[in-house]
């Protein structure tokens, strides 16, 4: 037991620059759909889903939380790393699974260009046309352009609710929206 300021120091070490390429990865993953770019973000979240699923490691930092009430800012960090790794906690198959199809519906969401009258629009552009439309059957279809997603991913989506909530019921939740709230340190 190296106790959890050496644990910090080693996290922090690991943690950073692996968040690092993350967040460039999944900017550039965002600005367009590119499946390099898709399969690097799906690498990158397992291994950072896999630095937080050792069971041993989520019983010490908890074990740590416990005994920090003394030190502020150690608490904190402890609670938040506690929040991280408990949700990880769970079947390795299951949290590959919610990987790919979070990141799937993720590019479907990005690439999605709707038909609207025979333009292509992008989301941006539909959010600025039912602002500034004032024409009714214009505004209508462009309504029905924001919705068009919908049938897309719909069956990935109920999918995907599934395995979340399976994750948290594993992880003493009713559901994905109480382990969501929870992770976010709210009460429903």
């Amino acid at each position: 037991d190296r106790g959890p300021r050496a644990f910090l120091d080693a996290y922090v070490a690991r943690a950073r620059p692996l968040r690092r390429t993350h967040g460039e990865t999944y900017w550039r993953f965002a600005l367009g759909s590119d499946a390099a770019l898709q399969e690097r973000l799906e690498q990158l979240e397992g291994e950072l889903s896999d630095l937080h699923a050792d069971a041993s490691t989520y019983a010490a930092l908890c074990r740590w939380r416990a005994d920090s009430a003394d030190d502020a800012l150690l608490a904190r960090q402890l609670d938040l790393l506690v929040l991280e790794h408990r949700q990880a906690q769970v079947d390795e198959g299951l949290r590959t699974q919610i990987i790919k199809l979070s990141l799937e519906l993720e590019e479907v969401f990005t690439a999605f260009r709707p038909l609207v009258q025979g333009q292509r629009m992008s989301s941006n552009q539909l959010d600025r046309a039912l602002v500034v439309e004032h024409d009714d059957a214009r505004r209508r279809a462009v309504w029905e352009g924001t919705r068009a997603i919908g049938a897309e991913v719909r069956d990935r989506m109920v999918q995907l609710a599934m395995l979340r909530n399976e994750q948290a019921r594993s992880l003493g939740f009713d559901d994905y929206f109480a382990l969501a709230l929870a992770n976010q340190e709210m009460a429903p």
